[in-house]
């Protein structure tokens, strides 16, 4: 595999006006206030929902609510 070549390629996508524009919307979102509460975050990361329902359940000895899932795998800057 040529890295090299390849690695070219990516950079002359990433350069793309497309690619530019698409960039500078996806960072306006992330950084868009959330109704006064600052930026929201995800704060599951990579492990998946169905994970974190888990350990969850395992570390309260019982099933969460939805809500109680939602809340401790979203909060917002503010929260923290």
């Amino acid at each position: 595999m040529n890295w090299q070549g390849l690695w070219v390629d990516l950079s002359r996508a990433w350069a793309s006006p497309e690619f530019t524009k698409l960039r500078e919307h996806n960072k306006q979102n992330r950084a868009s206030d959330c109704w006064g509460l600052e930026s929201s975050l995800h704060t599951g990361g990579s492990v998946p929902l169905i994970e974190h329902r888990r350990r969850l359940k395992e570390f309260l000895g019982r099933e969460l609510t939805p809500l109680e899932l939602h809340t401790r795998t979203h909060q917002h800057q503010a929260d923290h």
